[in-house]
């Protein structure tokens, strides 16, 4: 069985291979953007010596907490046991990034040139500020693609609850 996968039973269906693959290709981009941070901590740029905006503590120590939650839920991704709650993690981390960059938007805050991504990201041929744009509209995707499979998965969830004889449990796997 491959890691991440969803759980084999006859009641696997469409959904939950849409959330495998899901979870598959999001634990491996958290795992490369939480590496990439790191990697950026550890050249010590001076701009991680600034404080953010938001929560008033430097840029590095936000930014080690930002790659430790991005292993840690990638890390359940790859190897925690169900599916779905799989899927809400990585929602629920895809919900806080959009809250923080609207809180930094809120605060007046206009941007500099981060090297959050460490300097692989940074030499590479795109314009100042392409990344921020890039990763905020993979957090919108992240996020509406989680909403949408667990909406999905509550809306089936729902439906097998009516059925005559549902036993609540339904045929959705994993849970």
């Amino acid at each position: 069985m491959v890691a991440g996968a969803p759980e084999a039973s006859a009641g696997t269906g469409r959904l939950e291979e849409w959330a495998g693959w899901f979870v598959r290709v999001l634990a491996g981009l958290l795992w490369l953007t939480a590496t990439l941070k790191m990697i950026s901590v550890l050249q010590g740029d001076p701009v991680l010596r600034w404080r953010d905006p938001v929560f008033q503590v430097p840029n590095r120590n936000l930014l080690v907490l930002g790659a430790c939650a991005e292993w840690a839920v990638a890390a359940y991704a790859v190897w925690g046991g169900r599916l779905w709650r799989k899927v809400a993690l990585i929602h629920g981390l895809a919900a806080c990034w959009l809250m923080y960059r609207g809180l930094l938007k809120l605060s007046g805050f206009k941007g500099y040139d981060c090297p959050c991504l460490g300097p692989v990201v940074r030499d590479l041929p795109f314009e100042e500020g392409a990344w921020s744009v890039l990763l905020g509209w993979m957090a919108w995707g992240t996020f509406l693609g989680a909403s949408l499979l667990l909406g999905a998965h509550a809306w089936r969830q729902a439906r097998s609850n009516l059925e005559p004889g549902g036993d609540g449990a339904g045929s959705a796997g994993g849970g």
